[in-house]
């Protein structure tokens, strides 16, 4: 045991090593002593989720623009801009 605690950096000889299990059943090691930010798992699946997102409404602007026409610009404005905010 001793000769284990050895191996550990300084500071870290008196916490406690914990599994921690989020809402969805992800797991984590972490210590008494870190800082949590979170299940980095569900965080991982959060940015997927909005970069899939993201590059739906990339597509929808990309074909905006090649349907798009210079005679109604403040018209194609408006229905670029409902795009971007989520809207039709």
């Amino acid at each position: 045991m001793n000769e284990t605690k050895g191996q550990l950096p300084t500071g870290m000889e008196e916490c406690t090593i914990l599994f921690i299990e989020c809402e969805k059943g992800h797991g984590r090691l972490t210590a008494t002593n870190w800082i949590d930010h979170g299940c980095s798992t569900c965080q991982l699946e959060k940015f997927e989720k909005e970069i899939a997102e993201l590059k739906e409404r990339l597509g929808m602007v990309e074909e905006w623009s090649e349907n798009c026409h210079a005679s109604n610009l403040s018209g194609e404005m408006d229905s670029l801009r409902a795009l971007l905010l989520g809207g039709e």
